[in-house]
């Protein structure tokens, strides 16, 4: 079996769970052993990250360079200013077919993976699996531009209609699936968690993070992108009443890039005065390494989301957790012990770190303990072995 995975829309400089999900998935394939053939389409501005793959025989590049020219984003902007999920689906489909670009696909794998989000082609005759990691805006509208909820309206329920399959991350996200895109059927839907590098976030780091960045000696640590649904106000908040309360000052680290709430989150921390917050920005993956190996605790206060890279990242790395109660990071304190809060409530959020803050090292100790026995599961390599299952389960291909 060919098994095609598209990376045309992957950004080789972007420093999120998408690409995160892509590397690792594909790591674990390149993992347990070539059982079936792995063919890469990329482009020839993101062919970089991916030409460390095709040292084995089994993986091959495939280039395309035609996939955004003006002319196609001319035509989307007609479909998009009628709003027209058909004519948009149809743009797309004719550009597809006359460039050649389905026939190729097609020619050269039997079935097509895409891990970003949403669909490129809709039109092949083989099967296709789609990672829809969430549909937040459903949820949270409020967090979008009305041009962004056009277009995210345009494109995924247009996948939801063609792609063959969906991976989901959680039961929650299925389930989430199967209300919005009622015409989908439930076996359609696999459940396959995301995974981790376990040696990659085990390894000892040989960095002193501590003197590089001038940080405290303990800190919670909130690895996320300044988007508004990560929720980062909440912990603001919650930290701020830990230090009136009683009078205790918990060093927060964060990193991640500018986005939608960078300016109330900046203006939050500058108008209460609160020194202790250290913002980092962007860091290198090995300063990202040390932050999580370091860290007292790690905090995540997210809204809603798919699952949780950074719970996995923080158990491979020995580090407890702190984490909002949503449906997916419910699911996962069934094998992985964290203390959850609601991810609105202030006042809980506050007495959760401010309790966890002064437990004993002991009991903190016994919980990394147990999440170090359970995390094998969540290894790429047994996530990609799920995915071949399913592959094999639903796909009669030789």
């Amino acid at each position: 079996m060919r098994i095609g995975i598209d990376c045309l829309t992957v950004n080789p400089d972007y420093k999120g769970g998408i690409n995160t999900y892509l590397f690792g998935l594909i790591n674990g394939f390149a993992k347990i052993g070539l059982k079936y053939n792995y063919i890469i389409f990329c482009t020839s501005k993101n062919k970089g990250v991916f030409e460390k793959y095709i040292e084995s025989e089994k993986i091959n590049l495939v280039i395309i360079d035609n996939y955004k020219p003006i002319f196609r984003k001319l035509l989307l902007g007609v479909a998009y200013a009628l709003n027209s999920l058909l004519l948009w689906r149809s743009i797309q489909n004719m550009f597809t077919s006359l460039t050649g670009m389905t026939k190729l696909v097609e020619s050269k794998c039997d079935i097509l993976y895409t891990a970003t989000t949403t669909l490129n082609f809709y039109n092949l005759k083989i099967p296709t699996i789609l990672s829809m990691h969430d549909i937040q805006q459903y949820h949270y509208p409020e967090f979008f531009t009305k041009h962004k909820l056009r277009t995210r309206r345009l494109s995924f329920e247009n996948s939801a209609k063609c792609a063959t399959y969906f991976q989901a991350s959680s039961q929650f996200i299925k389930n989430d699936l199967l209300v919005h895109f009622p015409f989908l059927k439930e076996e359609q839907i696999v459940v396959i968690p995301e995974g981790v590098e376990i040696e990659e976030f085990s390894n000892a780091s040989h960095i002193d993070i501590i003197k590089k960045y001038n940080l405290p000696a303990e800190f919670l640590f909130f690895p996320a992108q300044l988007w508004k649904h990560k929720n980062h106000i909440t912990v603001l908040k919650s930290l701020k009443q830990i230090e009136e309360k009683n009078k205790i000052k918990i060093p927060l680290v964060l990193t991640g890039a500018k986005s939608s709430s960078f300016n109330e989150v900046v203006n939050y921390i500058e108008r209460n005065n609160m020194d202790y917050i250290y913002y980092l920005g962007i860091v290198e993956f090995p300063d990202l390494l040390a932050l999580y190996k370091k860290a007292k605790f790690l905090i995540t206060a997210v809204l809603y989301e798919s699952s949780s890279l950074p719970i996995l990242e923080a158990v491979a790395s020995s580090t407890a957790i702190i984490a909002s109660k949503t449906p997916p990071n419910i699911e996962m304190s069934k094998s992985i012990q964290m203390s959850l809060f609601e991810p609105l409530d202030v006042d809980k959020c506050s007495e959760t770190i401010k309790e966890r803050w002064l437990t004993d090292k002991i009991i903190i100790n016994k919980e990394i303990d147990n999440n170090c026995k359970n995390i094998s599961s969540y290894s790429w390599e047994n996530i990609a072995k799920k995915y071949l299952n399913f592959v094999e389960e639903k796909i009669d291909v030789k």
